[in-house]
C-alpha cells in the first residue's frame, strides 16, 4: 500500500511517528514494514556508527602486525616501536587531508569512509618498503648515510607508488558520480598527505632509531648493550633478551643481519621461481586465470539494488527484500510530466497526449492501460462522456470550470487535484502529469533499457518522465563507459608516469600489462562472488589501477636496479630488495580491511570483496607472475659500443655516490695491494657491488678500459703503485 503526504513540515515527523508505529508492531498472522521517503538517507546515515568500530579494530590488528612482523632476536636491531609509528604516520595523514577537504567544502559521502581503511594499508606498504630499504644498508655507514642511501632506493619506490596513487584517484576524479568523485578526490588528497608525512614524519622517527641502533642500545630500554658475540661471558637470560647490535670496531658479529624472511626469499624462493619447470607451471596457471576471467566478464551484472544501500538488519532492507519477493513483477509508477501549458480543451491536443500514452504502452516494460492513472483520461471518461463531448473541442470557459468545479470536487478524483497545477488566475494548466506502471523488471539490465526507452518517447513529446529510482537507474546507464573511459585514461597515465620513472620502454610495457591482467582478473572474478558492477566495485576497480602500478612497479625497478648479470640473477635479487615487504605489505592492506568483511552494510562488504581480489591477484602478479616473466624477457641493460669505447648504459639513479667505498680486487687482496688511486688517462668504470651477500662483500670489481676498449686492470695498478706508495685499509662494501 502506497499513500502520499503532501510537502509540509509536518510530512517529516509524521513519517518517523508512521515508522515507529510500525515497527513497534507484532502479529502472528501477518508480517508488516514500513518505507517512506526518508528512509534510506536515514539508514545510510546510521552506517557511521558501524563504521567508526571497524575502524578503531583495523587500527588495532594493523599495529599488532607491524610490530610483530619487525621483530628480530637481535635487541638492538629489531623495530617494533618503528613499526607502531609506522602506522601512526597513514593516521595523522588521513586526519589532515579530511581536515582540509572539510574546510575545503568538499562533500563527505557515504562511501568516503572506506577511505581511512584503503590509506592505512598503503601508509603502512610504503613504511615496509622504507624499513627494508634501511636494512639493507650497511651497519658501517653512519646514520646520514644510511638514510640517504634508503631514501634514495626505497624512497624512489614509494614516490613511484605515491605518484601514480595519486594519478590513478585523481583520474578517478573526472567520473559523473558524486559519490566516486569524492572518494577519488578524498583518496588522492590522503595519498598526498601520506607520503608527505612518511618522507618527513616516518622518515625523522627512523633516523633517530638509527641513531639508537649506532649506538647500540636496546630497543625497549635504551640502554646501551652488548653484541652477541661479546656476551658470552653473559647470563643466558642476558643473551637471549639484551644482546645485539654491532661492535665499535664495525664489524657485524651477529648472524641475524639480515631478517630471515629476507634470506627465505632470495635463499630458497627465488631460487624456485626461476626454476624452467616453475616458470612453465606458472605461465600454464596464468593462461587458464586469464580465460577464467575474460569468461567472468561476460557474465557480470550491473548496477546496485536498493536494498544492498541499507544495513542487513534495518526495516528498509526488510520492505525492498519483500518487495522483490512478493511483487517483483511491478516496477515504479513512472510519472510523465507536462511541464509546459496546454490546450486541453482541444481534442486533437488530448489525442496527441493519448498516442504518448499508447506509444509507452506498447513497450514491454508497461503493464495494462487500466493500470494507468491519468486524470486527464478519467475525466474524459466520468464527465466529457456525460456531455458527449469526449472526443470534441469544448470552448476553455467550458472546460475549465468544468474541471476545477465538478471534476476535482467529487470525492472520487479530488486526489488529482496534486497532479494538476493551475495558473495564478486559475484559468489555465501550467503543468500536469500522469503515472504508467511498469511491469516485469526483473534485473537491473531491464530498468537501464526503460528509463532509455521511456525518456525517449518522453523528450520527443517535450515531457519529462520521471520516478524517484531513476537515480539509481541512471547509474546503470552510465557505469559501464564511465568505468572504460576511467580505466582507458590510468593506464596511459601509468604507462607515461612508468617510462618517466623506470626509463625503459619494455620495462613501463610489463608494468602496463600487468595492470591490465589484474584490472581483467578483479573484474571477471566480481562475477563468481556475487558483485555487480555498480559505483562502489567501480571505484574499487580506480583502486585496482593503483594497487597493481605498487606491485609491479616495485620490482620491474628493483629488476632494473640490479647489477646482476643475468634475468635469472636479476630476478631473485630484485625478490631479496622486495619481496619480503610486498609480502607485509599484502598482509597488512588486508587486515586493515577485513573487519569490513563482517560488516552488516553491502556497500562496506563489497568495497572488502573488491579490495581483497585487487591486493591478491596484485600479490600475486609482483610474486609471481611477473618474476616469471622478467626471468624470461625483462629488459637488460647493455653497454653501448661507439668508436671501439665502452659505455655503461644507465637507468634513473638517485643514490649518492661514496667516493670513500672501498676497491678491493677480485683475488684475495693484501693491504701492498691496494693504494689510494690517482685520476689516469685511461678511462675507469667502478660496478659497485651493494646488493652482494655479506660473504661475498670483498668481490668488487674495477675495470680499466683503454681508449682502444682494451682492458688491463694489472697497468691501471701498476699506474697507481708508481705515484703513490702509501698504502690504506680497504673495507669491503
Amino acid at each position: 500500500m502506497t499513500y502520499w503526504l503532501r510537502d509540509t513540515h509536518l510530512s517529516r515527523y509524521w513519517e518517523e511517528e508512521f515508522v515507529e508505529k510500525i515497527n513497534s508492531y507484532r502479529s502472528d498472522l501477518i508480517c508488516v514494514r514500513p518505507f517512506t521517503s526518508n528512509s534510506l538517507g536515514d539508514e545510510l546515515a546510521a552506517n557511521v556508527e558501524s563504521i567508526f568500530v571497524s575502524f578503531v579494530i583495523a587500527f588495532t590488528l594493523l599495529i599488532t602486525f607491524a610490530c610483530t612482523s619487525l621483530v628480530m632476536i637481535d635487541w638492538v636491531r629489531t623495530k617494533p616501536m618503528v613499526g607502531m609509528l609506522g602506522v601512526l604516520s597513514p593516521a595523522l595523514a588521513i586526519l589532515a587531508s579530511f581536515g582540509l577537504l572539510a574546510l575545503a567544502g568538499v562533500q563527505f559521502s557515504n562511501v568516503v569512509r572506506t577511505v581511512p581503511f584503503l590509506v592505512l594499508g598503503i601508509g603502512v606498504d610504503d613504511m615496509f618498503i622504507l624499513i627494508e630499504g634501511y636494512r639493507h644498508t650497511s651497519p658501517r655507514q653512519s646514520v646520514p648515510e644510511r638514510m640517504a642511501d634508503t631514501l634514495a632506493d626505497a624512497g624512489m619506490s614509494i614516490t613511484i607508488t605515491s605518484i601514480t596513487d595519486f594519478i590513478a584517484f585523481g583520474i578517478g576524479g573526472i567520473t559523473v558520480f558524486p559519490a566516486v568523485f569524492d572518494f577519488c578526490i578524498y583518496a588522492a588528497v590522503a595519498v598526498l598527505f601520506d607520503y608527505i608525512f612518511q618522507i618527513t614524519f616516518f622518515a625523522g622517527w627512523m633516523a633517530l632509531d638509527a641513531r639508537r641502533e649506532e649506538a647500540n642500545r636496546h630497543a625497549a630500554t635504551f640502554q646501551v648493550v652488548l653484541p652477541k658475540k661479546c656476551s658470552e661471558d653473559k647470563s643466558r637470560a642476558y643473551r637471549i633478551f639484551c644482546s645485539g647490535g654491532v661492535r665499535k670496531d664495525g664489524e657485524i658479529v651477529d648472524d641475524e643481519e639480515e631478517h630471515l624472511a629476507s634470506r627465505i626469499v632470495r635463499d630458497w624462493y627465488g631460487k624456485f621461481v626461476v626454476n624452467k619447470a616453475v616458470k612453465v607451471v606458472v605461465l600454464i596457471l596464468f593462461c587458464g586465470y586469464l580465460g577464467a576471467s575474460i569468461y567472468g566478464m561476460t557474465r557480470i551484472n550491473q548496477g546496485l539494488e536498493l536494498k544492498n544501500l541499507v544495513q542487513d538488519d534495518s526495516y528498509a532492507h526488510d520492505f525492498l527484500t519483500l518487495e522483490d519477493r512478493y511483487f517483483d513483477s511491478y516496477g515504479p509508477q513512472v510519472q510523465f510530466v507536462i511541464g509546459r501549458p496546454l490546450e486541453y480543451w482541444n481534442a486533437s491536443v488530448r489525442k496527441d497526449l493519448d498516442d504518448v500514452v499508447e506509444r509507452v504502452l506498447a513497450t514491454e516494460y508497461a503493464s495494462p492501460p487500466y493500470l494507468v492513472i491519468s486524470w486527464l483520461k478519467d475525466f474524459e471518461t466520468f464527465v466529457l462522456s456525460l456531455w458527449g463531448l469526449e472526443n470534441s473541442t469544448i470552448p476553455k470557459h467550458v472546460f475549465m470550470p468544468l474541471l476545477r468545479q465538478t471534476f476535482l470536487t467529487e470525492p472520487t478524483f479530488e486526489d488529482y487535484k496534486l497532479d494538476i497545477n493551475f495558473s495564478d488566475d486559475q484559468q489555465e494548466i501550467s503543468s500536469s502529469r500522469l503515472f504508467v506502471q511498469t511491469n516485469n523488471l526483473i534485473d537491473a539490465d531491464l530498468e537501464r533499457k526503460m528509463t532509455v526507452k521511456w525518456r525517449r518517447i518522453a523528450e520527443e513529446e517535450s515531457m519529462t518522465a520521471y520516478h524517484p529510482a531513476f537515480v539509481f537507474f541512471d547509474q546503470y546507464i552510465a557505469i559501464l563507459p564511465n568505468t572504460l573511459q576511467n580505466v582507458g585514461i590510468a593506464l596511459a597515465a601509468m604507462f607515461v608516469v612508468s617510462i618517466f620513472i623506470i626509463p625503459h620502454p619494455w620495462a613501463a610495457f610489463l608494468i602496463t600489462a600487468s595492470i591490465v591482467t589484474i584490472c581483467v582478473g578483479v573484474a571477471g572474478l566480481m562475477a563468481f562472488w556475487s558483485v555487480n558492477l555498480d559505483s562502489i566495485s567501480m571505484i574499487n576497480i580506480i583502486l585496482c589501477i593503483g594497487f597493481s602500478v605498487d606491485f609491479s612497479a616495485h620490482i620491474c625497478y628493483a629488476f632494473m636496479a640490479s647489477k646482476k648479470a643475468t634475468r635469472n640473477e636479476k630476478t631473485v635479487d630484485a625478490l631479496y630488495q622486495l619481496g619480503y615487504p610486498i609480502i607485509q605489505g599484502a598482509i597488512s592492506t588486508i587486515l586493515g580491511t577485513i573487519p569490513l568483511a563482517f560488516s552488516s552494510s553491502y556497500l562496506f562488504r563489497t568495497f572488502f570483496k573488491t579490495l581483497f581480489l585487487v591486493i591478491c591477484l596484485g600479490f600475486l602478479h609482483g610474486f609471481v607472475i611477473l618474476p616469471v616473466v622478467l626471468s624470461l624477457i625483462g629488459p637488460m641493460r647493455k653497454p653501448a659500443i661507439k668508436n671501439g669505447k665502452t659505455k655503461e648504459f644507465k637507468m634513473l639513479d638517485v643514490k649518492p655516490k661514496h667516493v670513500d667505498s672501498s676497491l678491493v680486487f677480485s683475488r684475495e687482496p693484501e693491504i701492498s695491494d691496494v693504494v689510494n688511486p690517482e685520476p689516469i688517462d685511461s678511462s675507469l668504470v667502478i660496478s659497485r657491488e651493494a646488493d652482494l651477500n655479506p660473504e661475498q662483500a670483498d668481490s668488487l670489481s674495477v675495470v680499466a678500459t683503454t681508449e682502444k676498449g682494451e682492458e688491463s686492470p694489472e697497468n691501471v695498478v701498476a699506474q697507481q703503485k708508481d705515484k703513490k706508495s702509501e698504502e690504506t685499509e680497504i673495507l669491503a662494501c
